[in-house]
C-alpha cells in the first residue's frame, strides 16, 4: 500500500487511483429454512426463524454478483425482495453501488383430501378439529382439501350422525378406527356413510283374550296392552335400526 521513490537521475511521477468497495447485503425471511449462497463468498442461512453466516460481503465496484436461493426438504423458495425483487431463480447483481435483497422461504405445505361420500350425515376431525362434514340432504360426495406443513403429524376420525351408519375409510386412512400419520407426501382419505335402515316391529292380538306385552329396555320400545285379542294404543309397534335386538315379555 505504500511507494517509495528515490529522486535519483531526475523527476519522478506518481499516479494512484482508488476503487470504491461496494456491500451486498441479503436478508432471509419466512417461516421455512435455506440459504442464499454468492459468487463472492456470501452464505446466509435461514434455520428456525433464525439466520446465521455471512449476510454481508464487499466487493469492487462494478462486480457482477450472483446469488443462488438453496432451500432446505421441508420449506420452498418464495422469492426475492429488494434489489433482486421479479428475478425469479438466481439473481444477478451489478456491484456500481451497495445493493440489498430480501430472500423468503416458507415452510413446505401438503395437502390432505377428505371425501365423504355415502348417503348419510357425518363429519371427519382432523387433531380433533372438524375440517368436513356431510349431510344426508347433499348430492353426491363432499370433498376439502386442508393444508398442512411437512412433517405434521395428523390424526383422522370419522363419526357418523343421527341415524347413519359409519361404513370406513380407504385411502391412506383405513378401516374403523381413529388413525394416524406424518404429512410427509400429500395424503387423501375417504370416508363412506350410509342412512340406517329402519325396520318396524307390530305387536298384534291372537284368541280373544287380554293382556300387556313389554320389551325389556328401561324405557320400553314396546308397551301394548291387548284386550279381547286386540291391540290398544300406540306402544303396540315401534321403528328400530335393522339389526336392533327386541326382548319381549
Amino acid at each position: 500500500l505504500s511507494c517509495t521513490l528515490t529522486p535519483t537521475g531526475g523527476n519522478r511521477a506518481a499516479s494512484v487511483g482508488f476503487r470504491g468497495g461496494k456491500a451486498v447485503t441479503v436478508t432471509l425471511e419466512g417461516d421455512g429454512g435455506g440459504s442464499v449462497t454468492s459468487t463472492v463468498g456470501l452464505s446466509c442461512i435461514r434455520d428456525g426463524g433464525s439466520t446465521t453466516g455471512t449476510c454481508t460481503q464487499t466487493v469492487v465496484h462494478g462486480t457482477t454478483v450472483t446469488l443462488v436461493p438453496n432451500s432446505d426438504a421441508s420449506s420452498t423458495f418464495a422469492g426475492w425482495g429488494g434489489a433482486c425483487v421479479g428475478q425469479i431463480g438466481d439473481c444477478t447483481l451489478s456491484m456500481t453501488q451497495a445493493r440489498a435483497a430480501t430472500a423468503t422461504f416458507n415452510r413446505r405445505v401438503l395437502p390432505l383430501t377428505i371425501t365423504l361420500g355415502g348417503t348419510g350425515n357425518g363429519t371427519v376431525t382432523v387433531n380433533g378439529i372438524n375440517v368436513c362434514e356431510r349431510l344426508s340432504t347433499h348430492i353426491g360426495n363432499v370433498t376439502c382439501v386442508r393444508e398442512y406443513d411437512i412433517g405434521t403429524l395428523v390424526t383422522v376420525q370419522a363419526s357418523a350422525g343421527a341415524g347413519t351408519d359409519f361404513h370406513g375409510n380407504s385411502g391412506d386412512c383405513l378401516g374403523f378406527s381413529p388413525c394416524t400419520f406424518v404429512m410427509s407426501q400429500a395424503r387423501t382419505v375417504t370416508s363412506a356413510f350410509a342412512g340406517t335402515v329402519m325396520v318396524s316391529l307390530t305387536i298384534e292380538g291372537l284368541a280373544n283374550g287380554t293382556g300387556v306385552v313389554r320389551s325389556t329396555e328401561s324405557t320400553p320400545l314396546i308397551n301394548c296392552t291387548i284386550v279381547s285379542g286386540q291391540p290398544a294404543g300406540s306402544g303396540c309397534s315401534t321403528l328400530v335400526p335393522l339389526g336392533t335386538v327386541i326382548t319381549l315379555r
